[in-house]
Order: C-alpha cells, then structure tokens, then sequence
C-alpha cells in the first residue's frame, strides 16, 4: 500500500485561475484539450507537481511574469496519478505564472 503521503501535492506553487478547454470524440471514446493555469510560485522550485490521471501530455510551456517562456521536461508519474514538470533551472518566487499544458485521455466511466 502506497503512503497516502506521497500523493500530496507540494506547496511551491499555487494556482489561482484555471481555464480548460476540451474537445470530446465520442466515436473514438477520445478527448483531447489544453489547460493554461494561471499560478503563484512561493518559494524557488525547479519542478511543478500536478495531478494527472490517466492523461497523456503532448506538451508544457511555462510563462514567466519577467522570463521567456520555458517548455519542461515531462513526466507522468502514474502510480501517484501525478505530472511532475522539471524545467531544469530554479523558478523564482513570484506571482503570475502562466502554465499552458495540451494533453488527451481515453473517455470512460471511471
């Protein structure tokens, strides 16, 4: 049994707006869409922790309120139904973050 723990997002970063968009295939039993969260960094990170289950991420990019857009690394981590995104340099502590991610999942009763 996995620590309850573990699945606890860390507090780095908040979020403060959400906007979605999805686009279902009924036919396929598909969906496919792009969220852009608006988010609060509270302290330096180099990776930002979201859950995700059963997605497939095709791509992230990070808007800074001073910095060039970074795209990060992806990983799902699926046992904890996580999406970790490393961007490989620290972010710094600040508000108005911009995080864009377009991902698709299989529709199902679940």
């Amino acid at each position: 049994m996995a620590d309850h723990e573990s699945y606890r997002l860390p507090r780095t970063a908040r979020p403060r707006h959400y906007e979605l968009e999805l686009r279902p295939d009924l036919a396929a039993a598909r969906f496919d869409g792009r969220a852009v969260v608006t988010l609060d960094v509270a302290e330096p990170t180099r990776t930002l922790v979201l859950n995700a289950a059963d997605l497939e991420v095709a791509a992230a990019r990070l808007e800074g309120p001073e910095a060039a857009p970074v795209e990060p690394a992806i990983r799902l981590a699926a046992e904890e139904q996580q999406l970790v995104l490393d961007f490989g340099t620290e972010l710094t502590a600040a508000d108005g973050y911009r995080l864009t991610i377009d991902f698709a999942g299989t529709l199902n009763d679940q």
